[in-house]
């Protein structure tokens, strides 16, 4: 595949409604022990108003990928991520989810030629109204 087969590829958008549990279950996991998410008294006497998610919660969020097609044999390796925040995210929100493909570039490794594809992940609330933006990049081997 080139470049321009993979640039632009959308997977189907998905909706996640955010809950309390499921971010204190996140933070817990990550060792976080910020009052904020999950201590509903503290964080309501914040500037927050309530609880809100750990920044890199929406990594739970789950939805399909573009398809693109590499060898199905040889599952990727996730090999970074970044988020961008526009608020806050909180329980009772629906975000909607767009993926597609942003970019992709090759490099020759030591294990042959790496395949980097990068994903963009926009989230939108109930209103339309942008709540984050993340970037993940995934390597496939040859």
């Amino acid at each position: 595949m080139s470049k321009e087969d993979i640039v632009g590829l959308e997977a189907p958008p998905f909706t996640v409604e955010v809950e309390k549990g499921a971010i204190r279950k996140f933070a817990e996991a990550l060792g976080d022990p910020n009052p904020l998410f999950s201590d509903e008294e503290y964080a309501r006497k914040s500037t927050y108003g309530g609880m809100i998610a750990p920044p890199t919660f929406p990594t739970t969020f789950r939805g399909e990928r573009p398809d693109v097609q590499f060898d199905r044999t040889k599952p990727p390796l996730f090999a970074g991520q970044e988020y961008e925040y526009f608020r806050a995210i909180k329980p009772g929100d629906r975000i909607t989810c767009r993926t597609k493909v942003v970019d992709y570039y090759e490099k020759e490794g030591r294990r042959g030629l790496m395949r980097f594809v990068v994903y963009e992940t926009e989230g939108v609330d109930a209103k339309g109204a942008r709540v984050f933006k993340g970037r993940q990049v995934m390597t496939y081997f040859k």
